[in-house]
């Protein structure tokens, strides 16, 4: 008869054990929403203006940082929600 019948079979793992981290430490699945949010109204809002108004520097910077402070706070009550 063979010998590997006679192999024990491997312990089962917890139930969090697949759940693998990438190099930052954070999860794939517990991303913020609010830098995601953040980062796209910023670049709508400063695509929108300069279709807009152009090449206006003060009125392309005001979009840039609306957008951003906009889509932060959409995002993290997003993330209040989801919790």
């Amino acid at each position: 008869m063979p010998h590997s019948r006679s192999r024990h079979k491997h312990p089962h793992q917890a139930a969090g054990a697949h759940n693998q981290t990438n190099a930052a430490g954070k999860s794939k699945t517990k991303r913020s929403a609010a830098v995601l949010l953040a980062i796209s109204l910023a670049i709508m809002a400063v695509v929108v203006v300069l279709l807009a108004k152009g090449f206006a520097i003060v009125w392309l910077l005001a979009a840039l940082f609306l957008g951003a402070g906009a889509g932060y706070m959409l995002g993290a009550q997003i993330d209040k929600a989801a919790k």
